[in-house]
């Protein structure tokens, strides 16, 4: 169902290109300026945001790594008991 919905999502961004007509609009160099700004103040905003959140998502990834190894040793050690 997904992938029928992509297709069509698709199909349509291809009709609607397709019938566009020229906007004949003039955009003076402060457009520019102001898109690179728009640019520029996303990246800011999003290291601050990782900034904000990275000492929960290092605490996060280190737990996940302490448990999975917990988890690897522990079935070697199970692996080994049999033998």
């Amino acid at each position: 169902m997904v992938n029928r919905k992509r297709v069509l999502v698709a199909w349509l961004a291809v009709q609607l290109a397709g019938f566009s007509v020229a906007a004949h609009a003039y955009l003076d160099p402060g457009t520019g300026t102001i898109l690179v700004q728009s640019l520029l103040a996303g990246v800011a905003g999003a290291v601050a945001v990782v900034s904000l959140y990275w000492q929960r998502v290092k605490v996060f990834f280190t737990n996940r790594w302490k448990s999975r190894g917990a988890r690897d040793s522990a079935n070697s050690t199970d692996n080994n008991d049999g033998a």
